[in-house]
């Protein structure tokens, strides 16, 4: 199948300068797209760096500088946000209000699309056994989940056309949340948390950022919102084997408890509160990383918009340690 074309349009591209926000930037451009990438700190142009992207100083949070970067915009791509925060407070004013005003940036401009980057989160986990679909009832589990379920409600208040893409975990080169585990691995050790067996669907960036491309190109994804990534549940032992074989090592496996987990996250919060800077690992994350499985159906977005089948896993991951390896990282 022709992958649809963005036929030269200026796309605003929110989140840019972030590990998913540089690979939409790619894959927009790969589209025929030109991209005008709004950035609140000039400082952290390093993903864009050798990307043809037009720079729109400004923040979600500044409804002033957003219309000044929509102006001229064909489509808009909102896929700035918080993913960790002290309170609800300081999630709401990014994922939720910050979005509300990309939506009205897009109406002054008569933007044809606004496509939202959501989140799995957004819906909650899936029950064992069962993948989540669209037409699921919507339960997050944090702060960061329910506040990127008001930022689609947001979207979808505003008066003008919309998609949007819910991912599950996002992994590939310049991400550093998975990347913990390929270090990890590289150091002999694979952790597992308690016994239970777990499954997650995982999406692969590049892979990823093409679908949105291809979403937002597309009539067909008008008003709609699909889950984007690859359904092939993976489980603890799946995801460190495929580690494993990336690096070409073998690691320890080590069970940490579910207990010193929860703790570790209890401890995460109260140094957040002491510091005032939020944890990576605190008490809504531990309540993620716990939930019974966080598995997707893309049958939707596949029937729908018709996007290319996706890097297979365990070459996503090769190609991905290769990144690390180049890049120092591992």
């Amino acid at each position: 199948m022709m992958r649809p074309s963005l036929d030269a349009s200026t796309v605003l591209l929110t989140g840019g300068t972030g590990f998913v926000g540089s690979h939409i930037a790619e894959a927009l451009i790969a589209c025929g797209a030109r991209v005008r990438a709004l950035v609140r700190d000039p400082a952290r142009l390093r993903w864009l760096a050798g990307i043809p992207a037009e720079i729109a100083p400004g923040d979600v949070s500044d409804p002033d500088s957003l219309s000044r970067a929509a102006a001229g915009c064909a489509r808009i791509v909102h896929a700035a946000g918080v993913l960790r925060a002290l309170d609800l407070d300081g999630y709401r004013a990014v994922n939720r209000d910050g979005t509300r005003n990309v939506a009205r940036a897009a109406n002054e401009a008569g933007a044809e699309r606004l496509l939202y980057v959501s989140s799995l989160a957004a819906t909650g986990p899936n029950r064992p056994g069962r993948p989540r679909i669209e037409t699921d009832p919507e339960s997050p589990i944090s702060d960061y989940g329910l506040t990127k379920l008001e930022g689609e409600r947001e979207v979808r208040a505003a008066a003008i056309p919309f998609t949007i893409i819910r991912p599950p975990a996002v992994f590939g080169p310049r991400d550093r949340d998975l990347f913990i585990l390929f270090r990890l691995v590289r150091l002999g050790i694979a952790p597992r948390i308690g016994r239970r067996r777990r499954e997650v669907s995982l999406a692969y960036a590049p892979d990823l950022a093409a679908a949105i491309a291809d979403a937002l190109a597309s009539p067909a994804a008008e008003g709609e919102t699909f889950f984007a990534g690859d359904e092939t549940p993976f489980d603890d032992e799946a995801i460190a084997r495929a580690i494993e074989d990336a690096l070409g090592r073998r690691a320890l496996r080590l069970t940490i408890p579910e207990s010193a987990v929860r703790l570790v996250g209890a401890i995460g919060d109260a140094a957040g509160r002491a510091t005032g800077r939020a944890a990576v690992l605190n008490g809504q994350k531990v309540r993620e990383l716990l939930a019974p499985g966080w598995t997707i159906s893309t049958a939707r977005i596949r029937e729908r918009v018709g996007i290319r089948a996706p890097t297979p896993l365990r070459e996503a991951f090769r190609e991905t340690a290769r990144w690390y390896k180049e890049n120092g990282w591992v």
